[in-house]
């Protein structure tokens, strides 16, 4: 099942200690998703790994926002203008 924007906000108002903001994904993200994705998967990348990583990646690096992750050389090879935060 994938969340709805109305499923996600019930959720958030739910939550006590958790604020989120929606935000629509930009035309822009989805092309440089694409892209990356097309790329990873030239590279002999499965399937398996999955598009939402590239939405997300995609997302933060036309937003300017920092990326917390714990695979790092996966979003340094496809978004290499993104700022990572890798504990």
């Amino acid at each position: 099942m994938i969340p709805t924007p109305g499923h996600c906000r019930r959720a958030a108002a739910r939550s006590h200690t958790t604020a989120l903001e929606l935000r629509e994904l930009p035309r822009p993200a989805f092309l440089l998703a694409a892209r990356a994705f097309v790329q990873y998967c030239r590279r002999g990348g499965g399937k398996q790994q999955g598009l939402p990583d590239f939405f997300i990646g995609a997302h933060a690096a036309v937003e300017g926002w920092p990326l917390l992750t714990r695979d790092a050389s996966r979003f340094r090879i496809y978004f290499p203008t993104l700022e990572l935060i890798a504990p």
